[in-house]
């Protein structure tokens, strides 16, 4: 008898706290990060920061005498179709670049310009990439010295950068033939052995002629790459060209003698090869804060972005409710950074790349007019956050919410500025040569503006719903916290579709906050929860199980007074409510263990071991009682 007595009482708290641990020891949302850690090393070299100069002769111009923004154009008076220099062409730029042609004031300057003390970070980012055109010029690539003079180490190499090896002009190919007009073509280079890792260099760059195109374009430098990321810049760039195409015809035929180069020349072999291996454009925004490898859509864009001052590491929108932005990472795209007016619009598109893994792909979203696509190579859309919801309707950024007010968000539940995560399921279309597009898709009307952060586009299993914590200081009152779950656009009919539909219907019923409070203090209905999980596939199961779950542990308050927890999976709050594959718990039971998912762990492990010593003395009492009763 007591050994049967203490297996039932052991029983017992195992039992007890199996319900505590499922919940406990809860699965984490396996979900690919975008937002990779920061090198410790330079990768961009901007134009503006610690160049010097080398006048050679000529009047002493500093760089930013020099300097022209992203989008500028050259020869866009009124175009005569017999005349090439009328025709109106553009630079193919990717950032800001310097100019000795225009800039300089004409041809007959002579200069040259190096970059401040680059350092070669270790043999796997031996890469360097930069845009160049003009009729004169070579590129050095030096070993640095403690002189510090451009020159003085010893000389590498030199980069040609006509494409005809001879830097001359001729009159009869210059509408044709960009690399000896202004036009910048793409230029990279492996670093030679003479340099290794720790080692300091430079990149040389010098105007010596004073006439035919006697200058020089010249900017978008990188170094410290792999040969993956040369192949990013290169592939951006081709996009960059065919979206500035539409100018003038003569500006076309240019744009097409420098693709058809990059498609059949050796010297782009390489990374050519690298190109095609492209298999995601995952996008820390932390990493690439200038956007030099995205193209911008001149055509659609009203804008004039310069994206040197697209990036923000600021949280909030910087008025008296302080709106989150819910950020990834330090850095974000942030429209109000760039000034943009609401009544403007703004297209950038990554490189091409393979559509592989899942299929799915997912960014962050934030403002009135965001927009998510997936583009083929051909540029059509192939998937989009802007999809039909009804006649009148369209979809644009699916987490925005306008209350028509500001104020305390965290309890009108708007979303304005702030950023919620987006899926997109585009597994129709895997194996495709697809680039992603981020747009401000809108000219007019309130909040107008687009925010976007953790462009995620490769995901090796179907990802699970995760919960953002975010925060708000509203005015001189406390800080309000509160959540912002993931979206997603796509059919309903799929295990991701199901699944998501489920985990609203879940939030709204199990984190219902009308009443002040979540759901651990209220008697639920769960017969349509419970039926509405058991018709879901089990793939769809896995899904929801995996998926985040929050509370809020002050549910005595509003709910947004205190921070959110989200340790725990939705699959173990299931088990907390009693299991969905079995029978309805009863509310005597139901509301204890519900509890457990509201407080602390210490609390939950009290619950869970009152549990245990309520059922073992319930035991011990019923043998008790048979024993007196003999």
């Amino acid at each position: 008898m007591k050994k049967t007595l203490s297996l039932i009482s052991l029983a017992a708290v195992a039992g007890s706290l199996a319900i505590g641990g499922a919940f406990l020891g809860g699965k984490t949302s396996q979900i690919k990060q975008a937002n990779a850690e920061v090198p410790s090393y330079q990768t961009y070299v901007p134009l503006i920061d610690g160049w010097v100069e080398h006048t050679d002769g000529s009047d002493a111009k500093s760089v930013s005498d020099l300097l022209r923004g992203r989008n500028e154009r050259f020869w866009s008076g009124n175009a005569n179709p017999n005349n090439w220099d009328s025709q109106e062409r553009t630079f193919n730029s990717m950032d800001q670049f310097i100019d000795t042609i225009h800039r300089a004031g004409g041809e007959g300057w002579r200069g040259a310009y190096r970059t401040p003390e680059l350092v070669l970070a270790d043999n796997d980012h031996r890469y360097i990439s930069f845009l160049f055109g003009g009729g004169s010029g070579d590129i050095f690539i030096n070993i640095f010295q403690v002189s510090g003079e451009a020159g003085s180490g010893d000389r590498i190499t030199g980069i040609r950068t006509a494409f005809d090896e001879s830097g001359t002009f001729d009159d009869k190919v210059a509408k044709l033939n960009a690399p000896i007009s202004c036009n910048m073509v793409f230029k990279y280079y492996e670093l030679p052995n003479e340099i290794q890792p720790g080692d300091h260099f430079l990149i040389y760059v010098r105007d010596g002629k004073t006439s035919d195109y006697g200058g020089f374009t010249f900017g978008n430098v990188h170094i410290n790459q792999t040969l993956q990321d040369v192949a990013k810049g290169f592939s951006a760039h081709k996009q960059q060209m065919l979206l500035n195409k539409y100018t003038s015809d003569w500006n076309a035929n240019a744009i097409d003698y420098v693709l058809n180069f990059y498609a059949n020349n050796s010297y782009y072999s390489t990374v050519r090869t690298a190109e095609a291996a492209l298999v995601d454009a995952n996008d820390g925004f932390d990493v690439n804060n200038h956007l030099t490898d995205w193209a911008y859509d001149n055509q659609f864009s009203t804008a004039g972005i310069d994206f040197n001052y697209v990036m923000s590491d600021n949280d909030a929108k910087d008025w008296d409710e302080r709106m989150p932005a819910n950020k990834t990472g330090e850095r974000y795209f942030n429209a109000d950074a760039t000034h943009i007016n609401e009544s403007e619009k703004y297209r950038i598109v990554s490189h091409e790349f393979t559509l592989s893994g899942t299929g799915f792909i997912s960014a962050k979203l934030g403002g009135g007019t965001a927009v998510l696509s997936l583009i083929d190579s051909n540029g059509d859309e192939l998937v989009s956050s802007r999809i039909a919801a009804s006649e009148n309707e369209n979809i644009l950024n699916p987490g925005f919410v306008n209350n028509e007010g500001v104020g305390n968000i965290m309890a009108s539940g708007s979303r304005f500025n702030t950023m919620s995560r987006t899926y997109l399921d585009a597994s129709a279309h895997l194996g495709k040569k697809v680039r992603v597009v981020l747009s401000d898709d809108r000219t007019g009307g309130n909040w107008g503006l687009a925010y976007f952060d953790e462009v995620i586009t490769k995901y090796d299993t179907v990802p699970t719903l995760k919960v953002d914590r975010i925060q708000q200081q509203f005015g001189d009152n406390p800080t309000y916290y509160g959540v912002v779950t993931d979206k997603y656009v796509g059919l309903a009919s799929t295990d991701f579709g199901k699944a998501y539909a489920f985990v609203q219907d879940f939030y709204a019923l199990i984190r219902n906050a009308s009443n002040g409070v979540t759901y651990c203090n209220q008697e639920l209905d769960l017969t349509a929860l419970r039926a509405e999980f058991n018709a879901l596939p089990d793939d769809a199961k896995d899904i929801v199980n995996g998926s985040e779950d929050y509370d809020f542990k002050n549910s005595l308050s509003n709910w947004y007074d205190a921070a959110a927890r989200q340790d725990f999976t939705i699959g173990d709050t299931l088990v907390a409510l009693g299991g969905f594959t079995g029978a309805v718990a009863t509310s005597a039971i139901q509301n204890p263990i519900m509890r457990i998912n509201s407080a602390d762990t210490q609390t939950a492990i009290i619950v869970v071991s009152v549990i245990a010593i309520t059922l073992t003395l319930g035991v011990l009492g019923y043998y008790r009682k048979r024993k007196e009763n003999r």
